[in-house]
């Protein structure tokens, strides 16, 4: 009998432990999904006043720069005013752009990689 009852315990404890270790998962994982929710937003407003203050971003789907600039935005870079050089090789050559990336903001051009940090700066658009 004393064996049943230990027995008993020491399922009742390992499954205590698994209840707890799976609330702590399921938490993570909540918070994890929160924290991207919020970030993904607050990257989309950004995004969206750079292209409403003009902001252009000349780049290539090619060029390891130019993902880098944009996987900075995540999700939100879909809505940058984005020129893709290789499709539009006139307009490129028209504004003398040879680097990629190049922002042009408020008629100032930017070469290489730039942090959001100096874009917010260039164009009082808030991170």
């Amino acid at each position: 009998m004393e064996e049943k009852e230990e027995l008993y315990k020491k399922n009742k404890k390992t499954l205590i432990v698994g209840y707890i270790v799976i609330a702590v998962i399921v938490l993570g994982l909540s918070y994890s999904a929160y924290a991207l929710i919020q970030s993904s937003s607050k990257y989309s407003r950004f995004a969206q006043c750079l292209k409403d203050k003009g902001a252009i971003i000349y780049g290539n789907d090619f060029c390891k720069y130019t993902g880098e600039q944009l996987a900075m935005f995540g999700s939100a870079s879909k809505k940058l005013n984005y020129v893709k050089c290789a499709e539009n090789k006139e307009v490129c050559d028209e504004k003398s752009v040879r680097i990629t990336p190049t922002w042009e903001i408020n008629g100032n051009f930017y070469k290489e990689v730039q942090p959001l940090q100096r874009l917010s700066e260039l164009t009082g658009c808030k991170l």
